[in-house]
């Protein structure tokens, strides 16, 4: 293939030619002033001048330069270590002998592979900690980080060693990656059953309402306990202590047992509330760390009345129903305009799918919920009336459409700062696919906030779609096309559940439905429970007389324990607010103020977070060696004990299918861009006046 490429004719070059020896011709043997010189002389004189202008013209005629460049690549193999604390819980004496068998494993693969080594427990890291100290095991995390990192053209393999128990995150044997790559898995654990009595799953709701009665269930199992009995007792922290609220008793009459339990309770007022659920231990039993379990209850005042007011049905009701009433808080009630439904002063939010509608143009409803200050959701589609749309809001305009509609992808925007959204829910919603938006002129209204913008075929536009505006204390947001429910069928088939759109829904939702909160100083923890594990996260958001966020002042924080211990901290700045990561903490109850002072007025903010006790670690210590032939068995791999590792290692050196890959890049640069060409054109040029000088024609 031609390194070099023109962007015309190649017989331009011979015209180029042409005129250069032309130029040149005339210069030297047309011009008096250098009869003097011999025919070899001008000869010479002249091919260096018409060199020069050669190169000036083929210059520009733009030429490219193209370069391949050739990569081989060692196929990838991973090597991923389970790091929870259930893998030294019984014995650690194993882990020298398997860090050197590792050692040993990974120069016998290094002539054939490239290795990267990886831990994980709670979360996946692409560094060891070298401690086994992680309390919990995610072994979906660790799929889908080697999932969204990983070019499977070149891994090859993942040898996962863990000992099979996994009590974060779903079950990985129905993990996507399984039918990407062979997964061989390495056992270290002790399978053999002791004398135990453990409380299993729990289920309760994290949210309920004051005025409720909740449900609390869970499963009891005992192993080799038979001929025993248990109480178990279910308690609340009130006022420092525990009150016990119900106890049942259990006779364990087979070495297998289990058992769920049932309780109801009713939620009297708000707050949050920690519960405990204890069984009393059996003669023999060695880890009674299972035996106790606590989880937090969120009461919360009421729920969020939102009204869904269509014009028809349509797939997009029952995604956004089923979303809300998912998250707990909402109670969401669908009505069609058509029967002419009543909007109740109790309502918090109007959601208008297909609404204006030419024949209901919503004047009388507006009317209404401006004057209940009540915020309103927009969802325009192929039924809407622009013309009606745009006299009922003033958030946004679209003009210039009659009919008609466009395909149109999201693309979002970094500087929105009304709420944030995590990394994954920004990664999904890039990938959804188009809505159905009416096809027009769209003009924002200046003191909107935009999310989302459209992005046509392959043009990204200015065109709002997805924004929220405030006007006169009445929060409106319009989201400019239908077909949301694709966007939540799309989440499920690509990831398998439907996180991302929620997560861009129900943040919209919050932010749209709650009231404006005025203060100018305000903190808050990231969550309200944290485990003994987590580190607290704290931010804080200061505003000056125009309600703009700033973060000149620094801000104070004191966190005190139920035992009056005080921490003292100062907030980081970020941006333009505040964060700090003030660390862990031991389990119980905790409050915080944050002050500071801005023009002279001392602000202050208080909160309060709890920690919940307890490492899911212990509570199973028999290794599931079951679970990781299953999931070699599917993916296509081995599973192997710890001490058989070098027989891994045989089986991936004698692959004989297993060969490098070969990457080839093409550079494309323009040929004005080599540095040698100036130096060359220099020394032609310079070389001609030296020569001129020294024969004495200047």
């Amino acid at each position: 293939m031609n390194p070099i490429s023109f962007q015309y004719p190649l017989f331009y070059l011979a015209v180029a030619l042409i005129l250069a020896t032309a130029a040149a011709f005339i210069l030297y043997y047309r011009t008096r002033q250098l009869s003097d010189l011999t025919v070899g002389q001008k000869l010479l004189l002249a091919g260096l001048r018409a060199g020069v202008i050669f190169l000036l013209i083929v210059l520009l005629m733009n030429p490219m330069t193209r370069i391949f460049q050739k990569e081989i690549k060692k196929p990838e193999i991973i090597i991923a270590l389970d790091e929870s604390a259930s893998m030294t819980a019984k014995d650690s004496n194993w882990v020298n002998g398997y860090l050197q068998m590792e050692k040993d494993l990974m120069e016998n693969l290094s002539d054939k592979y490239s290795i990267t080594q990886m831990g994980f427990g709670q979360t996946a890291s692409d560094e060891r900690k070298g401690s086994f100290d992680q309390p919990g095991t995610n072994v979906e995390s660790l799929f889908d980080r080697v999932n969204n990192m990983a070019d499977f053209q070149q891994l090859k393999g993942l040898i996962l060693v863990t000992d099979g128990i996994y009590n974060t995150g779903r079950n990985p044997l129905y993990h996507p990656m399984l039918q990407s790559i062979p997964i061989y898995t390495v056992f270290q654990g002790d399978s053999i059953q002791e004398k135990d009595l453990s409380i299993q799953r729990i289920f309760h709701n994290e949210i309920i309402f004051s005025g409720d009665k909740f449900g609390l269930e869970f499963d009891i199992q005992a192993w080799l306990c038979e001929n025993s009995k248990s109480s178990i007792r279910v308690s609340r922290m009130e006022s420092g202590s525990w009150t016990k609220l119900s106890e049942k008793n259990i006779e364990i009459d087979k070495p297998g047992f289990f058992s769920t339990l049932n309780f109801t309770f009713d939620a009297e007022k708000p707050g949050i509330f920690r519960y405990r659920i204890e069984c009393s231990s059996i003669p023999g039993e060695k880890n009674i760390q299972n035996n106790i379990r606590d989880f937090y209850i969120e009461v919360l005042d009421a729920r969020k009345k939102v009204m869904i007011l269509a014009y028809s049905p349509h797939p997009d009701l029952a995604a956004i129903k089923s979303s809300l009433e998912e998250h707990k808080n909402y109670e969401v009630n669908i009505s069609y305009i058509t029967d002419q439904p009543v909007i109740s002063d109790q309502t918090q939010l109007v959601i208008f799918h297909n609404l204006p509608h030419i024949n209901h143009n919503l004047e009388a409803q507006i009317v209404r919920l401006d004057a209940l200050k009540i915020p309103r959701i927009f969802i325009l589609g192929t039924l809407t009336d622009i013309p009606s749309f745009n006299k009922r809001q003033s958030a946004l305009t679209i003009s210039g459409g009659q009919t008609g509609s466009n395909e149109s992808q999201a693309i979002l925007l970094e500087t929105f700062n009304s709420f944030t959204l995590s990394d994954y829910a920004k990664s999904t919603l890039l990938r959804f696919p188009p809505l159905t938006v009416p096809f027009g002129q769209y003009q924002t209204d200046p003191g909107a906030s935009v999310l989302l913008r459209q992005k046509i075929g392959k043009v990204e536009t200015e065109y709002p779609l997805w924004l929220i505006s405030d006007q006169n204390g009445i929060k409106t947001m319009v989201i400019c096309g239908e077909g949301l429910w694709r966007w939540k069928m799309n989440n499920y088939v690509l990831d398998n559940r439907f996180d991302g759109f929620q997560e861009l829904l129900i943040k919209s939702i919050q932010f749209t439905s709650s009231k404006e909160d005025r203060r100018k100083f305000r903190s808050q923890p990231s969550k309200k429970v944290y485990s003994e594990s987590e580190p607290v996260v704290i931010n804080a958001e200061l505003y000056n007389d125009a309600y703009e966020l700033i973060n000149q002042p620094d801000v104070k924080l004191s966190i005190r324990s139920e035992d009056k211990k005080e921490y003292t901290f100062t907030l980081g700045k970020r941006e333009n607010f505040y964060e700090i990561n003030a660390g862990s903490f031991s389990e119980g109850d905790y409050t915080f103020v944050s002050t500071t002072e801005w023009n002279g007025t001392k602000l202050r903010s208080d909160g309060r977070f709890s920690i919940l006790k307890g490492n899911p670690e212990l509570n199973q210590l028999v290794g599931q060696p079951g679970l990781l032939r299953n999931i070699s068995m599917k993916s296509g791999g081995r599973s192997y004990l710890i001490r058989d590792l070098n027989q891994l290692g045989e089986l991936l050196t004698s692959d004989e299918k297993i060969k490098p890959v070969v990457y080839q890049t093409l550079e494309v640069k323009p040929f004005i861009d080599r540095k040698w060409l100036f130096f060359l054109i220099f020394l032609l040029l310079g070389s001609e006046w030296f020569l001129r000088r020294y024969w004495g024609s200047y």
